[in-house]
């Protein structure tokens, strides 16, 4: 992650944020909820070593908005990876917000649960993502997904 430009869109309390930021990367961390941003901005500040504030340094920090995508978009700014991990099911148009958080994203997108064993990260993906293209052995992405 090292000098890569990082969003994390619905960060919760941020905990995925903070690996992220101590991987290198130059965070941004946003999420709808106000409390959420109280939280993980306290929850940071217990951690001398994370790069927020003060203590960020040249392209390393870790800062969080309380702010929607869709409203950061309009900024027009790119970013070189962008996360959102379990928000997905909670937004009234799936196709609308995959495509808003893909008009942010330089590199590449990937939305979903971070299941801890890759069994389990493939089943989920098939079952949440992807369903089978009868033509050939690969998977698809749904219409839904889309």
């Amino acid at each position: 992650m090292k000098g890569k430009k990082v969003l994390d869109v619905g960060c919760g309390g941020g905990l995925l944020a903070e690996s992220l930021a101590r991987l290198g990367g130059d965070v941004l961390a946003i999420d709808a909820g106000r409390e959420n941003i109280e939280i993980a901005r306290i929850h940071a500040e217990g951690d001398p070593f994370l790069p927020i504030g003060d203590r960020a340094k040249g392209g390393e920090k870790l800062e969080y908005r309380w702010i929607a995508a869709e409203k950061l978009k309009e900024e027009g700014r790119k970013f070189d990876v962008v996360t959102s991990m379990e928000v997905i099911e909670h937004v009234d148009e799936p196709g609308e917000f995959l495509k808003c958080l893909g008009d942010m994203v330089k590199v590449s997108l990937f939305s979903g649960p971070l299941p801890s064993l890759p069994m389990s990260w493939s089943q989920s993906v098939q079952s949440e993502h992807l369903v089978p293209n009868r033509d050939s052995t690969e998977l698809t992405p749904s219409p839904e997904a889309i």
